[in-house]
């Protein structure tokens, strides 16, 4: 079990990376997307095992978002779902 200790702090960062990913696809760029992939590791350092689960398909998504298949460029929305999910439920627990 990972001893990360999680702050409110923490979650908005990770919720304010998970909107700028959302801002990006809105405006259909997807190169930037590949690009931004890099920062998904500093992220780790406030995760806690749930959130590390989902960071690590996470930067395989956007890395290769721009060369996938449309049908398959679903599952980065699903995990973004899943990360914005583990943020509302830390902040619920942190209130």
């Amino acid at each position: 079990m990972s001893d990360t200790v999680i702050t409110m702090e923490n979650v908005l960062k990770v919720e304010k990376f998970i909107q700028k990913i959302n801002e990006l696809l809105q405006q259909k760029k997807h190169e930037e997307i590949g690009a931004l992939s890099n920062e998904v590791i500093g992220y780790l350092e406030y995760a806690d095992n749930d959130l590390t689960f989902y960071l690590q398909p996470l930067k395989q998504y956007m890395t290769s978002y721009a060369y996938i298949d449309e049908d398959d460029r679903k599952y980065l929305l699903q995990t973004m779902e899943l990360i914005q999910n583990w943020c509302n439920n830390q902040k619920i627990k942190l209130d």
